[in-house]
């Protein structure tokens, strides 16, 4: 839990720093490309807009991709997290 806490506050004090350093002087695309590879690694960034107004019905359509990628991840990924062992109480991750 430490461990998802930390990865947090890293990847925000990256994402700040990038903004911080380039949002008087980038151009709109550079600060987009260092966001996304931030964020998303190595995945590549979308070439196309897909033109869907995200504002309305937000909550539904959040849930519609969370079950999306829940039935994606099948299975299997869902059993391993079930029995992949657990840290000893008092451990630190």
């Amino acid at each position: 839990m430490q461990r998802n806490r930390f990865v947090r506050q890293s990847l925000a004090a990256s994402i700040l720093a990038a903004v911080a350093l380039f949002a008087a002087n980038a151009a709109t695309a550079q600060l987009n490309r260092i966001l996304w590879t931030g964020t998303m690694g190595n995945k590549p960034s979308p070439t196309t807009r897909s033109g869907l107004d995200l504002q309305d019905n937000r909550a539904e359509l959040l849930k519609n991709v969370q079950m999306r990628q829940a039935a994606q991840a099948g299975p299997s990924e869902s059993g391993q997290r079930a029995s992949s062992p657990s840290a000893a109480p008092g451990s630190s991750m």
